[in-house]
């Protein structure tokens, strides 16, 4: 059900997009670990090309991100 998938600082539906591209919580993290041009003008297409990225360092980047990010929430 949606009200169980809401992320509790936005108010969001907490889906993939949600997490790695916008919500407030991971900000920092984001800056941290994912090229600003994912996220400064999001949209649907580039956390595509995100995740189906094939750049060992983007993916390293990316699963450092998502780690730290579970360790927070």
């Amino acid at each position: 059900p949606y009200n169980d998938r809401k992320c509790i600082v936005c108010d969001k539906l907490d889906d993939e997009y949600h997490f790695v591209i916008e919500c407030t919580l991971f900000h920092d993290l984001r800056k941290l670990y994912i090229d600003n041009h994912y996220w400064e003008t999001p949209c649907m297409f580039k956390l595509i090309a995100l995740m189906t990225c094939e750049n060992k360092t983007v993916i390293k980047k990316l699963s450092n991100f998502v780690y730290k990010a579970f360790l927070r929430k």
